[in-house]
This record gives C-alpha cells, structure tokens and sequence, in this order.
C-alpha cells in the first residue's frame, strides 16, 4: 500500500477502515500518521497476532484490580460476575452458512417452535371471553406450589415471594446449578426486590429449601458460588416423579 513504512501505520490520507492520528505523542511520519481501526486492513504481509495498528485489539490496555474484601469496592463499582467473564460464543451454538446452528436445528425451526399463538376470544361482542393461556409450569413453580415448601414457609419470618423464590430455583437449573451471587441477584432482578445483601436473601432462601438441613442450596468456592443440588430439592420436595 502506498505510504505503507510500517505494519501498524502509514503516510498519507485515511481511508475507509482508517484514522488519522496526530499530535507531540506520534513519534512518526512527522507528527502525523495513518492507522487502521479495521482488523481486516493490512500494510504488510500477514503477521502471527497483528490487528492493525489502531483496532480494539492493539490499543486497549487490560485492567485488573484485586481487593482483599469486598467492603474495599470504591463507591459505584460493582464486582464482575463470572458469568460475564466468559465470551458467549463459548456455548452458544456456531451458525453455519445455510442459517442453521452447529446441531443442526434449524433458527427458524426454533423460532417458530417457541412462538406461542394469541389467544383468540370466543363469542360475539360485550360478551367475548378470551381464552386465559395458563402460566408455564417449572420446577421453581412446582416447588413453591408444594405442601413440603407451604409447610417450610410458616417457619421463615419475612420470606421472599413465592414468584421469588421460583425465579431463583429456575435461573440456577437453567445455568447448570450453579451461579455467582451477583449473577443470580442480576437474574432474578425482574421478578422482584432483591435486597442489596444477598448473601442474607441467600441465607433466607436456605431456610426455605434446606428442608431438614439438607444442602439443597448452599454456598461453594469459598462462597464464591451459590450452588443448587437440583437432584436433592427434587427428593427432599416429593417431586421426584416430576422429570421436567
């Protein structure tokens, strides 16, 4: 490329994918140079590693910061969850050319799969009634619609919502039993006031569900993790016969 006297910048004007940068830090091209922001922009020969000289990839600086207690978090920060420190296309499934995943389900197979119909009034006039479409029933409803949790319940001052409580036991399945606490006090945010200590709504929930003092939910990695032993809350709550 014309100008090209390195692989991160050139001489010249700035062209698509391009900014011009300059200023007393710009050591070269005379206080002026041109460097590409696209990935895909190249001055030289492939390199091993190279993203262009003024891409994401070659002027963010990482910062990590490591305190020895939680109580030393500057005002308005907030603690990464573990969640967020892992790429989504980790396990999300690879789209291939033809528009279906890597497992071979089609996207718009799916789509339409989980598209539910309007319910359609029947009747005529003031007096049409709309067919009323039941709530799906999981295993966090399930829970706190049985006799073992209503029993539990009179022993729990201040329990959180049935709807709570719900959210909580199905957020934690849905991730594989197990969680940080930020990210399960993020995911359950909607259905409710999660109060701003959650290792005490934790240690709430675990006088609702340790049935016995089982460990049906509890803490691991140090506390670091909140952990739900799906297979025991399923015993210990007679849902045994309840696979879904």
């Amino acid at each position: 490329m014309a100008g090209a006297e390195s692989a991160r910048w050139r001489t010249g004007s700035a062209g698509d994918g391009e900014v011009e940068l300059s200023g007393p830090r710009v050591l070269e091209g005379g206080g002026t140079v041109v460097a590409p922001w696209r990935e895909d922009i190249r001055y030289t020969p492939r390199k091993a590693g190279y993203h262009g000289g003024a891409s994401l990839a070659e002027v963010t600086v990482p910062l990590l910061v490591l305190l020895p207690a939680l109580e030393a978090l500057p005002k308005g920060w907030q603690v990464l969850p573990r969640e967020l420190t892992t790429p989504r296309w980790w396990t999300e499934p690879r789209a291939l050319d033809d528009g279906s995943a890597e497992n071979g389900t089609s996207q718009s197979a799916t789509k339409a799969k989980n598209t539910r119909k309007r319910p359609q009034p029947t009747g005529e006039g003031l007096f049409a009634e709309t067919e009323v479409v039941p709530e799906p029933t999981t295993l966090g409803t399930e829970v706190v619609a049985s006799s073992v949790y209503l029993a539990q319940k009179e022993y729990v001052r201040r329990a959180p919502d049935a709807k709570v409580v719900a959210s909580v036991i199905d957020a934690l399945t849905d991730a594989g039993e197990t969680m940080s606490p930020a990210a399960l006090a993020a995911a359950i945010s909607a259905t409710g006031r999660v109060k701003r200590n959650i290792d005490g709504f934790i240690a709430t929930l675990q006088r609702l569900l340790n049935v016995e003092g089982y460990a049906v939910l509890s803490f691991v990695d140090s506390g670091h993790t909140v952990r739900l032993d799906v297979r025991l809350l399923r015993t210990q709550f007679q849902l045994e016969g309840n696979q879904s």
